[in-house]
């Protein structure tokens, strides 16, 4: 903006990031899943089956984003498009499918453009979902269970399950979906 001559964050390092090693097991996922309100086991749900996080899930927009058959999401930090089939190769819901048909039954009493919405019919911010997660999580004995982990979880189980887990996610290398897995390996 002009204000000063010289950047005072020249030369100042960042702070080096820990990453994340929490692998979150079924029966952890089951348990706080009993906790939360319907909607959020909802977005549990979808972050799960889709790996995505937790601003594209807040995000879907009920009638540019979904179809009957596919849910499109523009992934907001890397910007990358992905379909998710909602139906089987014969017509059928699959589990994201049903999924997405009980959270569209859940939001019927108000009138939103979005798949999750406030009381006033606007997306969930992030800091409104972390506090009625924080909220909830409270009432459970998991330990160290952030939303976060779900994605690891996603990813590291889709592997196991022969699906590919780079397709899956939306990264662009082996060696991005390779720090999601690594250490999740059971």
């Amino acid at each position: 903006w002009g204000y000063v001559k010289v950047n005072p964050c020249r030369g100042v390092e960042r702070n080096e990031e820990m990453e994340r090693d929490r692998y979150i097991t079924d029966n952890e996922f089951i348990q706080r899943k009993k906790v939360m309100p319907e909607w959020i086991t909802l977005v549990m749900d979808i972050a799960y089956l889709t790996s995505l996080r937790k601003t594209d899930i807040l995000k879907i927009k009920l009638k540019e984003d979904l179809t009957d058959a596919i849910l499109k999401v523009t992934q907001s930090k890397t910007g990358k498009k992905q379909a998710f089939l909602l139906v089987d190769d014969d017509g059928k819901l699959n589990d994201l499918g049903m999924v997405i048909q009980k959270a569209k039954r859940t939001n019927k009493l108000i009138k939103s453009f979005y798949l999750f919405c406030n009381r006033y019919g606007k997306p969930y911010t992030t800091g409104g979902f972390d506090s009625i997660w924080q909220r909830h999580a409270k009432k459970d004995d998991v330990q160290d269970f952030q939303f976060r982990d779900l994605r690891s979880k996603a990813i590291t189980d889709a592997e196991a399950q022969g699906i590919n887990p780079k397709k899956l996610s939306g990264h662009k290398t082996d060696a991005m979906v390779n720090r999601y897995i690594k250490l999740h390996k059971v």
